[in-house]
C-alpha cells in the first residue's frame, strides 16, 4: 500500500484498522491498557496502532508541508529531506494535520529513529568489516627514558656525582657517553680517568658537531639494543647551555638582518631583539634534538642549572618552570621525569607523566638509578623494538630549513624519507628550496672565498656555472666581488712595495699574467705610481750624492780647497 492510497483512505474517513489487515502486522510490547496483543479483543487496537506507525513512517519521508505550515499536501510525492531529531515528534505532525489528530485520538506516539534498527546479524557483520579496516598497533611500552635533573649551584656537584654513580657503579646499564656543552667541563672533572664504562664526546662547540655526536651515539645504542645488551646511557650537560645556543642563533639572525643594520647605522647602541621569523631555525633545531633524544633506544640523563631569577610570588613549581626564560616551555612535556635538587631540601619529583599519584612530591635518598628503574619502571627489554615517533610532514619539512650545509640537508632529507609518510611532495619542495638557498648563500660563497689568485677565482666561477648555479644571485655576486677586491688589493700592495725598478718589472709581469681586463687598469695605474716613486727616489738620491761631492763655499763665494790645519786641535 502506497502513501497515496493511505492518504486517500484517511481522507475518506476509513478507520485505520481497515487500512492495514491486522494479520499482516506484528506489534511488540503491551497495548495502551497493558494487555498483550495475542487476545482477539485486542486485534483491532493492534491494527490501529500498527497502521498509525506505518502512516507516520511513510508520511514522515513522503509528504511535504506547505510553506505556510498550516496544511499537508497529500498529493505530493517528493521526499522531505529534513529529518527530525531522534526522540522528537516529526515536524510534519503538527496539531493542524490529520495525522496529528489521529495520533491524539488513538493515544499513540509516532515512531522514532531509535527503534528503526537493522537486523543484529547484519549490523554486527558491517561493524566487524569496518573494524578490520582500521589500522592499529599494539603498545610497545617505554622505549627510552629522558630524565632532567635541575640543580642550583649548591647542589650542582651532588647532581653530577649522582649521574657518575649511575654510569660507573650500576651494572644494569651499559656503556656511557658524556656530552659537555660549551662552558661546561664537569665530565672532564668528575669522570674517573681509568673508567672504561664512560667516555667523553669530543666536539668543536658548534650545534652541528654536537648533534652529530648525539646521532652517532644513538646509532650505537640502537645496535646494542638489537644485540640485547645493557642499555646505553647518554648524558647531556647541560640543557641550559644548549638553550643558550638556540637563543644566540636567533640573536645573530636578528643582528644580521638588513632592518637591524639600518637601525645600527643610525644608532650604534640601538636595542635589537629577535623577531618571530628569527626563531624559526633555532626552534627547528631544538625540535630535531628533542626528537632524537625521545627516539634514543637507551637512557638519556640531562642536567640544567637552576634559574637565577626568582619566580613570581605565589607561583607553584610547575609555573616557575614555565616562567623560566633559559629553558623552552615545551621541555616539561618532553621529558619523562623532572627532578629538582635544592640546598637544604630533599630531592623533589616535579613532573613524571608515567607515574600515578600527586606531584610534586619529595623523594628522600633518591638516586638516578632508583628513579629510572624503580620509579619509572624502565624495562631494557622494550629497547629491542625500535620506536619511531609519528611526526607531521609539515614539521619534517620545516626541520629541513634548520640545516646549515648541503651534506647535512642531504642526510636529514634521506632520514625523513624513511619515516612514515616521508614520500610527500611537500617534503620534496622544502628540500629543493633549502638546497637552492644553501647552494647560493652558503656553499657557493664559501667556494669562492677559497680562491688564492684572480685566475683561480675565475676558474671557480666557471665551475659554479657548470653546476647550474645562478651567478647573478646577490649572495654569489657579493662573495665573488669581495674575494676579487681582496686578491686585487693584495696584488697592488705587493706591486707598490717594490724597492727597485727591476723588482717592480718582475712583480708587474707576474701580476699581469694573473689579472683580467677588469683589473688591468688598476694594475697599470699602480705600476705607474710605483715607477714614478722609484724614479723620484732615484733622482733625489743622485742629487744628494752630487751635493755631497760639491766643494763647500766660504762667505765670500770662493772655493776653500786647501786643507786647513789648526794647531792644538
Amino acid at each position: 500500500m502506497t502513501s497515496g492510497v493511505l492518504a486517500a483512505a484517511l481522507a475518506s474517513g476509513m478507520p485505520l484498522a481497515e487500512m492495514v489487515p491486522a494479520q499482516h502486522l506484528s506489534w511488540r510490547g503491551p497495548l495502551s491498557d497493558g494487555s498483550r496483543p495475542c487476545v482477539p479483543s485486542a486485534r483491532r487496537e493492534t491494527a490501529e496502532r500498527a497502521a498509525s506507525l506505518v502512516l507516520c513512517t511513510l508520511f514522515r519521508y513522503d509528504l511535504q508541508r506547505s510553506p505556510a505550515g498550516d496544511s499537508v499536501d497529500f498529493t505530493s510525492r517528493s521526499i522531505h529531506h529534513r529529518r527530525p531529531p531522534i526522540g522528537r515528534i516529526p515536524e510534519l505532525c503538527k496539531p493542524r494535520s490529520p495525522l496529528r489528530q489521529e495520533f491524539t485520538r488513538t493515544g499513540l506516539r509516532p515512531i522514532t529513529r531509535s527503534v528503526m534498527k537493522a537486523p543484529s546479524g547484519r549490523a554486527a557483520d558491517a561493524a566487524q568489516s569496518l573494524a578490520d579496516k582500521i589500522k592499529t598497533c599494539r603498545p610497545q611500552g617505554p622505549s627510552s627514558s629522558l630524565t632532567l635533573i635541575d640543580a642550583d649551584p649548591a647542589m650542582w656537584g651532588e647532581a653530577i656525582r649522582m649521574i657518575v654513580a649511575l654510569l660507573t657503579e650500576d651494572n644494569r646499564v651499559g656503556a656511557g657517553f658524556w656530552l659537555d656543552a660549551p662552558s661546561h667541563r664537569d665530565g672532564n672533572d668528575h669522570i674517573p680517568a681509568d673508567s672504561d664504562r664512560c667516555q667523553l664526546l669530543d666536539h668543536d662547540g658548534s650545534w652541528r658537531c654536537m648533534l652529530d655526536r648525539i646521532r652517532e651515539v644513538a646509532r650505537y645504542a640502537a645496535a646494542e639494543a638489537e644485540a640485547n645488551r645493557a642499555p646505553v646511557v647518554l648524558v647531556i650537560n647541560s640543557v641550559t647551555a644548549l638553550s643558550d645556543i638556540t637563543r644566540a642563533g636567533a640573536t645573530v639572525q636578528a643582528l644580521c638582518s638588513e632592518t637591524a643594520q639600518g637601525r645600527l647605522d643610525v644608532d650604534p647602541y640601538a636595542d635589537v631583539h629577535p623577531e618571530r621569523g628569527h626563531w624559526t631555525q633555532p626552534n627547528n633545531r631544538w625540535r630535531l634534538l628533542m626528537r632524537t633524544l625521545k627516539e634514543f633506544r637507551g637512557i638519556v640523563v640531562a642536567t640544567s642549572r637552576a634559574a637565577t631569577v626568582p619566580a613570581e610570588e605565589g607561583a607553584t613549581e610547575i609555573e616557575a618552570l614555565l616562567q623560566r626564560r633559559d629553558l623552552p616551555r615545551e621541555l616539561l612535556g618532553q621529558v619523562d621525569a623532572y627532578l629538582v635538587l635544592r640546598a637544604l631540601a630533599p630531592p623533589r619529583l616535579v613532573a613524571a607523566p608515567q607515574l600515578h599519584g600527586p606531584l610534586p612530591r619529595a623523594v628522600p635518598d633518591l638516586t638516578v638509578a632508583a628513579l629510572i628503574f624503580d620509579q619509572l619502571q624502565f624495562d631494557p627489554a622494550t629497547l629491542s623494538t625500535p620506536y619511531t615517533m609519528p611526526v607531521p610532514i609539515e614539521m619534517l619539512a620545516n626541520e629541513l630549513f634548520a640545516t646549515a650545509s648541503t651534506p647535512d640537508l642531504e642526510r636529514l632529507y634521506a632520514e625523513h624519507q624513511q619515516r612514515p609518510g616521508g614520500n610527500d611532495p611537500l617534503l620534496d619542495a622544502a628540500y629543493e628550496a633549502q638546497r637552492h638557498y644553501l647552494i647560493h648563500v652558503v656553499d657557493s660563497p664559501a667556494f669562492l672565498s677559497n680562491a688564492t689568485t684572480l685566475s683561480d677565482l675565475r676558474l671557480k666561477r666557471d665551475k659554479l656555472a657548470d653546476r647550474k648555479v645562478d651567478l647573478d644571485h646577490p649572495a654569489v655576486q657579493r662573495a665573488g666581488r669581495k674575494q676579487r677586491n681582496m686578491l686585487l688589493d693584495a696584488m697592488l700592495r705587493t706591486l707598490r712595495a717594490a724597492a727597485t725598478v727591476d723588482d717592480l718589472n718582475r712583480v708587474f709581469e707576474s701580476c699581469r699574467a694573473d689579472v683580467g681586463r677588469a683589473e688591468e687598469a688598476a694594475l697599470n695605474a699602480a705600476y705607474d705610481d710605483t715607477m714614478s716613486r722609484l724614479v723620484r727616489e732615484a733622482s733625489d738620491e743622485s742629487a744628494s750624492t752630487e751635493l755631497s761631492q760639491t766643494p763647500v763655499a766660504d762667505q765670500n763665494g770662493t772655493a776653500a780647497n786647501e786643507l786647513i790645519t789648526t794647531s792644538g786641535v
